[in-house]
């Protein structure tokens, strides 16, 4: 290089190749991490899709992360950002959407919850209003919690919703549980209702019947 002083050789971590690959200070770059994985909890509590989550952060930092990664930073949340479960507790199940997003085994809690991901296993995202159960709850106490909760806000527009939802909680209050026959009622309930409420009340019950056997066999 020149200067006003005469020419000068300038020594840049470079080779003939041009293959010259900037190093991060290790402190900034778990800073920078820190604030992206807040920042994907954040959205992702506000209910956004992993693709939107993508897309903002792609905009924000300039990173591109993939859907895998974004499943792996909200797998935290029971673990590093909820302080964990209680003394006493181990995860059990999960609530993925809310009271009609179905109740899924803690052997699937590394499912990422995306939109359109969990139709498939019964459930769905929802709004995202994730519920945690321990090996200290009943899941067949929860189902019919929730069936309770769907027989009391139906309108009785429909018979489906409002027959099938009260003929469920009476089912599931016996003792031990006549699975054809609630699998019947809950397919009926979840086909003829007129609205999503009763298209969905049934599924809490359908998960417990297929994942929760010794629950209420």
């Amino acid at each position: 290089m020149k200067s006003t002083s005469g020419k000068f050789e300038l020594e840049t971590p470079r080779d003939r190749a041009g293959t010259f690959e900037p190093q991060l200070v290790k402190k900034h770059q778990r800073t920078v991490s820190d604030e992206i994985e807040s920042k994907i909890l954040s959205m992702y509590g506000l209910g956004m899709s992993y693709a939107d989550i993508a897309g903002h952060v792609e905009e924000m930092y300039g990173i591109g992360v993939s859907p895998a990664t974004i499943s792996t930073i909200t797998d935290k949340l029971i673990d590093e950002y909820c302080g964990g479960m209680q003394d006493g507790h181990s995860f059990k199940a999960y609530l993925p959407g809310g009271a009609s997003g179905g109740i899924l085994p803690a052997s699937m809690g590394d499912l990422p919850l995306e939109f359109g991901s969990l139709e498939q296993y019964g459930c769905f995202v929802g709004s995202h209003a994730v519920i945690i159960l321990s090996d200290q709850d009943n899941t067949r106490d929860a189902a019919l919690n929730l069936m309770r909760f769907f027989e009391d806000e139906s309108c009785g527009q429909c018979t489906p919703c409002r027959v099938g939802t009260e003929k469920a909680v009476k089912l599931m209050q016996q003792r031990g549980w006549d699975e054809p026959l609630l699998q019947e009622l809950s397919q009926t309930i979840s086909d003829a209702s007129i609205c999503g409420l009763g298209q969905a009340a049934s599924n809490p019950l359908r998960c417990v019947l297929e994942h929760f056997r010794e629950d209420w066999s």
